[in-house]
């Protein structure tokens, strides 16, 4: 993960595409649905179709299949961003994916758009819902109450994982506080001379989930009125070929 202008804006950019969003939502069923005969890996091969052209890995895609990652690429540097206040953190998730995870309208785009039908397929049936054991029926709600239910054993149980599949050499146990020296000395990249992105934050998290959110709305709206011009207009020509 270089932290040059044009790797921060990659970073920012790569997991936004929707195009990758089915062949995500494949792995996260594989894995959280159960393959016929048990066996659930994600070969490179699978990995370096969505990956190949990418330097680094990080957020949902990060965690959810951070396992398979490890095993696939072994000699990759992994960096664990620990949180130092687990309370603070899970009041994060609850007041940020919950609504989405409850809200109607956001799944119903899931129905009329494709744009939303994978991205509810993957964050909200199999992948967050995998990883805090909230099943995969992606009904409204599941992934709220497992949060609160699971979320701080699940997050203690994934650090632990990390820390057994990494050797220490190749780990780097990292929290945003740290800022960039950290990370810059572990990738023996130069210290940018701009302040730390605080991108993530309780503020920028929800503005993208809004921002996500007008953008399934948005959509939902306008394949709705299609779908409603098409139901009219066929109900229409039943009525005027009855007429005639």
């Amino acid at each position: 993960m270089a932290p040059s202008t044009m790797s921060r804006l990659r970073l920012r950019i790569l997991f936004e595409e929707p195009h990758r969003m089915p062949a995500w939502t494949r792995f996260a069923r594989r894995k959280f649905d159960g393959a016929d005969d048990g066996d659930c890996t994600i070969t490179a091969a699978e990995f370096d179709e969505l990956l190949g052209h990418a330097t680094a890995v990080v957020d949902t895609a990060a965690s959810v299949f951070a396992s398979e990652l490890i095993t696939a690429y072994p000699d990759a540097k992994v960096i664990l961003n620990h949180r130092r206040n687990l309370d603070a953190w899970q009041a994060s998730c609850l007041a940020n994916l919950g609504p989405v995870n409850k809200s109607r309208i956001i799944w119903l785009t899931g129905i009329f758009t494709s744009y939303g039908y994978w991205s509810w397929e993957f964050f909200m049936r199999y992948g967050l819902p995998g990883v805090f054991r909230a099943g995969t029926s992606g009904s409204l709600g599941v992934l709220d109450h497992a949060m609160r239910k699971n979320g701080k054993w699940i997050y203690r149980e994934h650090c632990a994982m990390i820390r057994g599949l990494v050797p220490p050499e190749r780990l780097l146990e990292w929290s945003v506080e740290d800022g960039w020296e950290p990370i810059c000395k572990f990738l023996g990249k130069p210290v940018p001379e701009e302040p730390f992105p605080r991108v993530n934050d309780p503020v920028g998290f929800a503005s993208r989930i809004d921002h996500w959110s007008k953008l399934s709305e948005k959509a939902f709206m306008r394949n709705l009125g299609i779908f409603c011009a098409i139901v009219v207009g066929a109900v229409a020509a039943g009525v005027y070929t009855l007429i005639i």
